[in-house]
């Protein structure tokens, strides 16, 4: 009997952790982190039609080819009422200073919010396990609703020819109110570690 309790107290964690990862329609209602400034955002904060979230990391080479794209969408789809978040999702990336960060930040011209997961919390709610890592989510009723999630598009390194631009068409379905085909793609790039 002690063994089965042993046990079962093993595997709490991980399945407390199965289930808190994201699917298709599922909503999220702690949406708060700090920036690298330390101030507490709110993220749902200015979205009027939606929320893009993208896990990404500062030192991984993939997510930095993806900065422009970011840049672009966020220029095109937020004035139209979707919010541009990204959050710092590595957690070997806090073992430096964060002036380090902030320094990345401006040397990049991001002006994206950009916000830091110290815990991995948000990464395991949404389920991200690459960066960069992007999930849209639609604002209904005032929650958000998760309406894809994985790649930007299919090809990192030649933007010019990415013959599939995903996260653009899962935005322009949330912009028009459409219903999305394809909810879901393999996303690739650094590994997102959950220590």
């Amino acid at each position: 009997m002690r063994l089965l309790v042993c046990l079962i107290l093993l595997l709490l964690p991980l399945f407390s952790l199965a289930q808190s990862e994201l699917h298709d329609g599922d909503s999220i209602t702690e949406l708060e982190l700090p920036n690298v400034y330390g101030q507490i955002v709110d993220m749902k904060k200015g979205s009027d039609k939606g929320l893009c979230v993208i896990f990404t990391n500062h030192r991984c080479h993939y997510a930095s080819l993806y900065l422009n794209r970011i840049a672009e969408l966020s220029n095109q789809y937020g004035p139209k009422g979707i919010k541009f978040i990204l959050v710092e999702s590595q957690i070997e990336s806090f073992k430096e200073p964060i002036e380090s960060l902030q320094e990345f930040i401006k040397n990049n011209h991001i002006q994206t919010e950009y916000l830091i997961d110290i815990t991995g919390k948000l990464a395991r709610q949404f389920g991200a396990v690459s960066s960069p890592e992007a999930f849209l989510m639609k604002k209904e009723n005032s929650q958000f609703h998760l309406v894809y999630s994985g790649s930007i598009d299919n090809n990192s390194r030649k933007p010019e020819r990415a013959s599939r631009r995903y996260l653009k068409n899962a935005l322009d379905h949330v912009i028009n109110d459409q219903e999305l085909i394809r909810k879901k793609t393999k996303s690739i790039g650094c590994t997102i570690g959950k220590d």
